[in-house]
């Protein structure tokens, strides 16, 4: 079945995506303003991670989907909102361990949207053909069988924290993850800026917040039992909030080892969930009811 997105005048050039193979790790989605998703790459345990070399455009984020053990692709939705006299469309990919992953901006509050779903993957070894000659434009895939009664609910995001300060020219992203039974860390590093996390879990289960790439991974930090996070808050020169460095202790028998801990640093213990909004200027982070620094407007 073919499912377009946008329409197009010229003729649809599909690349193929292996998706629910027992050796992938994650997906990862290059993402632009202008063109929204633009494509989708498969990783491995030996991945070269080619695909961003391939993506040298600095307006391009990076949306990540980890990929745990017996984790597939489950549903494919799309999101739609008629804005700037165009209609704007965005994927959503649910997986089997029901995790909703938005290729796209969160909401904004108080503009319309409306959801409906594309379709229901196969749950074994498949492809997915995907037109991104400009931009995601078109999908073709082998649909799995329908159940009878089937009900087609999608459970979105719903941020603890509230949207940050609204302007007219950015918009968020939102990603959370749970902080209990973490097992280590890894930061995702670029230009002294710490753009999100790579979490894995006692049980070997992966997730992310902010903005991941694998190629600017660090080393992992063990989390320790009781362990309290800090993130090194800084701002710009145009007084956008950023993370600089994220430490890991336990407290109190560390403290007196770390740097000072600053006005702007954010920290957390390892229970609840941590979000992460986050622009290509700025982000802010969430949990427990405390949020960090105010963004710019």
């Amino acid at each position: 079945m073919r499912y377009p997105l946008y329409p197009s005048s010229g003729p649809a050039r599909y690349n193929r995506l292996m998706i629910n193979d027992p050796g992938t790790t994650g997906y990862s989605v290059a993402w632009n303003p202008a063109r929204r998703a633009l494509r989708i790459a498969r990783h491995t345990a030996v991945d070269d991670m080619s695909c961003y070399a391939n993506m040298g455009d600095d307006a391009t984020a990076w949306l990540h989907i980890p990929i745990s053990h017996g984790e597939l692709l489950a549903e494919l939705w799309r999101r739609d909102c008629y804005l700037y006299r165009q209609n704007i469309v965005d994927l959503i990919v649910v997986t089997t361990a029901g995790r909703v992953h938005v290729l796209g901006h969160h909401p904004t509050p108080g503009q319309a949207y409306t959801y409906s779903r594309v379709a229901k993957l196969r749950r074994q070894r498949d492809y997915l053909f995907i037109d991104d000659s400009a931009g995601i434009r078109e999908l073709a895939l082998t649909l799995a069988p329908e159940e009878a009664n089937e009900t087609r609910n999608l459970r979105k995001p719903a941020p603890e924290s509230c949207y940050p300060a609204i302007t007219s020219v950015e918009s968020y992203f939102y990603t959370f993850a749970p902080l209990e039974n973490l097992d280590l860390i890894k930061t995702c590093s670029f230009g002294g800026v710490v753009t999100g996390l790579l979490f894995q879990y006692h049980d070997g289960s992966r997730a992310c917040v902010g903005q991941v790439r694998l190629d600017w991974l660090g080393p992992e930090q063990q989390v320790p039992h009781e362990a309290t996070i800090r993130f090194a808050m800084s701002r710009t020169a145009d007084q956008c909030p950023y993370v600089g460095s994220v430490l890991v202790y336990v407290a109190p028998s560390t403290r007196n080892l770390l740097p000072a801990k600053s006005d702007l640093d954010f920290e957390v213990t390892c229970c609840g969930n941590l979000e992460w909004w986050f622009t290509r200027r700025q982000c802010q982070l969430a949990h427990g009811g405390y949020t960090s620094a105010s963004t710019r407007l």
